[in-house]
């Protein structure tokens, strides 16, 4: 794949990702494991992961940007 994809494909991983774990602990906390709990967490899920998308590819530079400004090569062997 090319890598002008890159900045996608790496949005698209970070946020199906965290949707999914954050959308079942989250359900888990908020409603218990309960009758229907698979039904709320897919829900939590795919919405989690279309309104993770746009901001990750949003949020991505900057956050590269400042993890650039406070990190140092580390030129001690």
């Amino acid at each position: 794949m090319n890598k002008k994809f890159a900045p996608f494909i790496f949005a698209s991983i970070m946020a199906i990702t965290m949707g999914f774990f954050m959308s079942f602990f989250l359900t888990w906390i908020n409603t218990g494991y309960t009758d229907g709990f698979y039904t709320r967490w897919m829900r939590a899920f795919v919405v989690g992961s279309c309104v993770a998308f746009p901001i990750s590819l949003t949020i991505a530079p900057f956050a590269q940007k400042i993890v650039h400004m406070i990190t140092r090569e580390d030129n001690t062997n």
